[in-house]
């Protein structure tokens, strides 16, 4: 007989999210959870067992904070579940009030170091980032005791919580593809082409984006016309650089927004060299950019930042290059030279994909996921 536990996640951004879909709900779904995904969605579905209760696509920032999130409020009373589970610090106060009106654990995955996370977020004018900062500090931390549960993909995000009732850590590891997407990876590395010779995944501050500006000028005076995409940035971002490269140099950035999480492969597959690149701040200090992962999963070396929570998995292990020191020259210097040696890149690429395989995937962690679920929901 299947499990009768009914679990909400909740969202306000995208219902097939990498990690709030393809890897919660889902390792939830098949566990035979009753999964209902509250999230921005084009339609109500169920999808690998998950029920995606569908919201409108918010229009801006604003909507998606106010208006979304009053919806998915309306919808989480709603619907009765044993467990609710969010992913937001927006979505603190939901957690607050489905904590007092309905009697299920109430979970909140922290995802980011958010306190610091304000400090650099433009859109948040200068002189109210302390502010917000401490309120944003204090919101979590006083919710944390009256949650029923704390997730994080970091230990070190976790040592920032030391009043929380109970932690999970489920580190951001990369999932093994099974049936899941229609992808042949291993006969894929050998037979796609290669048209890019840098990847970046995801989405990027101005900041680090000039940096990596600045990585793609040295390149070019070194090895002369290479192609770098970006996958997964912001229209403000594509515009921004637009406006501060030169055209010579812009021809040699590719910029492509966010696509479907099942499109992802195709991409990294027919690039050369994944990198990162995160300066020394305490938000990134206690985070891992699971796209270093994704990278080595699909037969990629590395180029990162050495950001401490990375370094505990990837030192003294041949997969790239984590360079302590963030110079714009080391950086150019070590893409170059991966670029030019393809018997390195190879080795490093096959080294990176069997430790993912063997070692740092999903697979590995989300038993941590199951057995969180299944002591709240003895406590009754």
């Amino acid at each position: 007989m299947g499990n009768s536990k009914r679990v909400c996640i909740l969202t306000s951004f995208v219902a097939l999210g990498s990690r709030v879909f393809y890897k919660i709900a889902m390792t939830l779904a098949k566990a035979d959870y009753q999964v209902m995904l509250i999230a921005p969605h084009d339609k109500h579905d169920i999808v690998n067992g998950v029920r995606i209760i569908a919201l409108p696509e918010p229009k801006n920032r604003s909507q998606r904070m106010l208006k979304t999130n009053f919806q998915i409020l309306k919808l989480a009373l709603k619907h009765r579940a044993h467990v609710y589970h969010f992913n937001q610090p927006e979505l603190i106060p939901v957690g607050i009030i489905l904590k007092l009106m309905k009697k299920g654990k109430i979970i909140y995955e922290v995802l980011e170091d958010f306190p610091n996370v304000v400090e650099r977020t433009v859109w948040i004018p200068v002189h109210f980032r302390p502010l917000i900062k401490s309120l944003m500090k204090f919101t979590e931390q006083f919710s944390s005791k009256f949650f029923d549960a704390l997730v994080f993909p970091t230990e070190g995000l976790s040592q920032n919580f030391p009043k929380a009732q109970r932690k999970c850590v489920l580190t951001n590891f990369p999932i093994i593809f099974h049936r899941d997407l229609c992808i042949n990876i291993d006969k894929d590395l050998r037979s796609i082409k290669k048209k890019f010779d840098i990847i970046h995944l995801g989405t990027i501050s101005p900041f680090r984006l000039e940096f990596m500006i600045e990585v793609g000028r040295l390149i070019k005076q070194k090895i002369g016309n290479f192609k770098w995409l970006f996958l997964g940035i912001s229209k403000d971002s594509i515009e921004w650089a637009r406006q501060v490269m030169k055209d010579e140099l812009f021809k040699n950035f590719y910029f492509k927004e966010q696509v479907p999480y099942s499109e992802v492969p195709k991409y990294i597959l027919m690039s050369k060299v994944g990198f990162n690149y995160h300066p020394y701040e305490p938000r990134f200090n206690v985070a891992i950019p699971v796209k270093i992962f994704e990278y080595m999963y699909f037969g990629l070396p590395v180029v990162s930042t050495a950001l401490p929570e990375l370094a505990k998995y990837l030192n003294g292990e041949e997969v790239g290059f984590l360079l302590k020191n963030n110079d714009t020259h080391l950086f150019a210097q070590t893409v170059v030279r991966l670029i030019s040696d393809e018997k390195l890149a190879r080795k490093l690429g096959t080294n990176g994909r069997r430790l993912i395989l063997e070692k740092y995937n999903w697979d590995s962690v989300s038993h941590r996921l199951l057995e969180l679920y299944s002591d709240l929901l003895k406590e009754g």
